[in-house]
């Protein structure tokens, strides 16, 4: 591989791996709302009916930020041609990621607006599959992912340097997502 091959491809694993930050964060404000709505349920500060509203929040959040993640994925433009299979392959499962959530989204925000929350088997039938779709797309794309990062011999530190670099650079943005009414 030339230099200039691999310097392309580092800096398309930076942001690559900007977008797996930006997704993290994502997740792990989701989690924290989970647990701090099931901690007000236990505390009983909250009603039932609100907690599922608050879950249908924090749901309706995470699809806009893989909505949003997506976006961004879509705008990388500079993928060089020995990193095609790695960038396709983390598409396939953002995209999967992306459908996942969309319906888990439509699921609880219908929950959202009964006393009572009621699923049909369709509903868990089509969540799941899309689910299962999700998690084989990422061990796929991880597989993508360490052949590609076996091709280019990054040492142990360069790799840690482009993930602080993705890192910092996604805690300066501070992006929060725009949800409807």
């Amino acid at each position: 591989m030339q230099d200039d091959e691999r310097r392309q491809c580092l800096a398309y694993l930076e942001e690559e791996f900007k977008i797996a930050a930006f997704d993290q964060k994502a997740r792990e404000a989701f989690e924290n709302a989970m647990v701090e709505a099931a901690t007000k349920l236990n505390a009983s500060q909250i009603s039932s009916q609100e907690f599922q509203k608050e879950i249908s929040q924090a749901v309706s959040r995470l699809d806009v930020a893989a909505k949003e993640t997506v976006r961004r994925r879509d705008k990388m433009t500079r993928v060089p041609n020995i990193a095609l299979s790695t960038f396709s392959a983390w598409h396939r499962m953002y995209l999967a990621y992306s459908a996942w959530a969309a319906v888990k989204t439509a699921h609880e925000a219908k929950n959202a607006r009964v006393s009572i929350p009621t699923v049909s088997k369709n509903e868990i039938d089509r969540t799941v599959q899309l689910f299962q779709e999700y998690e084989k797309c990422k061990v796929e794309a991880a597989k993508e992912h360490h052949k590609l990062l076996k091709r280019l011999k990054l040492s142990d530190e360069e790799t840690q340097e482009l993930l602080n670099n993705a890192l910092a650079a996604i805690d300066a943005e501070n992006w929060q997502p725009k949800l409807g009414g």
